[in-house]
């Protein structure tokens, strides 16, 4: 239920309590043999649980196959798939040093402002889930200290929360959203209890994080864990990052990047559409606000209902020019 365990109201979404995905991990990890190491691969998150609506949850493994599934306390209601995963067999781990990443990752973090910061974005983590005792940063690459695990889980769930909550610390500087995570391509848990966590950005929405102990020797592995962004308490953006060919349009930008008002700045992209012009060209800052996130779901809105437009969202940092862009291309482009 939302209050059982005690500390899952302590792990809300936009006001809403929902199940961490590190809590749906442990589940999973539970229908194993005991023991460790134990291994998950291709796992995928597949919908929130709220468990004031679903509360009554069971986990299957059919042949290797896991299935997390929910449903609601009447007898006659449906369970519905929420995870999945399948057991996997275990292979030899890379070796991560934990005095090496500390060394690239000098920068300190103040937690509690990185706490206030998962709360402007929607993400409310009470006091059991608020596990970082400390965060260093480097380049794409982070080291957080966990605190204490609770005995009777494979791997608590407010720790590998806490874990992942990390991956904050390799968000550009100035970034008000939060990273949350979609799936996992494999989870090793080799057994221990973690103090550490070791994290880097393999791509901008992939991550790999260690846990290790607090004499550095590897307890768990996250190898691919698919991230998406958390703005406002919304996933607002699965991000699909490909090279785009060299520009050869250069439009009539509609600059909005300072713009605050979402109503306006929505009003301002329908008065242009409807002048009809050769190509409807927005530029945006995605992280600014309210009102670049308004933009972001009238663009592609647009594209669809009125593909004569080609409209086109460009996300570029403000004072930055835009340059020419592909003729065919997504509505809604990021420069990096």
């Amino acid at each position: 239920s939302s209050t059982r365990p005690a500390w899952l109201a302590d792990h809300a979404l936009a006001g809403r309590v929902v199940l961490p995905a590190a809590a749906m991990v442990e589940m999973m990890l539970s229908a194993l043999p005991p023991g460790a190491p134990a291994v998950l691969e291709d796992v995928t998150f597949d919908r929130l649980l709220a468990p004031a609506e679903t509360p009554v949850v069971q986990t299957m493994h059919d042949g290797g196959a896991l299935t997390l599934a929910a449903a609601a306390e009447d007898p006659d209601a449906p369970f519905i798939s929420v995870a999945t995963a399948r057991a996997g067999a275990l292979s030899d781990a890379p070796v991560t040093s934990l005095v090496d990443a500390r060394a690239r990752c000098p920068r300190a973090m103040d937690v509690a402002a990185l706490y206030a910061r998962f709360a402007e974005a929607g993400l409310a983590y009470g006091p059991a889930f608020q596990g970082l005792r400390a965060l260093w940063a480097g380049d794409g690459e982070a080291v957080a200290e966990l605190g204490d695990s609770q005995a009777g889980y494979r791997l608590d769930p407010r720790v590998l929360d806490a874990a992942w909550q990390a991956l904050a610390a390799t968000l550009p500087e100035g970034s008000r959203d939060a990273l949350v995570p979609k799936g996992l391509a494999r989870l090793v848990l080799f057994g221990g209890t973690p103090r550490f966590a070791v994290l880097r950005l393999s791509a901008p929405d992939r991550a790999e994080v260690a846990l290790l102990d607090a004499a550095g020797a590897l307890v768990a592995l996250c190898e691919g864990l698919a991230l998406a962004v958390s703005r406002r308490g919304a996933v607002v953006q699965e991000t699909a990052w490909r090279a785009v060919p060299g520009g050869t349009e250069t439009p009539a930008w509609i600059d909005l990047r300072a713009e605050t008002d979402a109503v306006a700045a929505s009003w301002r992209v329908l008065e242009a559409a409807r002048a009809a012009p050769a190509r409807l060209a927005v530029l945006t800052t995605l992280e600014a606000g309210p009102a670049q996130a308004a933009l972001a779901g009238l663009i592609p809105t647009l594209a669809l209902e009125h593909p004569e437009l080609r409209p086109v969202l460009l996300d570029l940092p403000a004072g930055a020019t835009p340059p020419p862009i592909p003729a065919e291309c997504p509505p809604v482009l990021t420069l990096r």
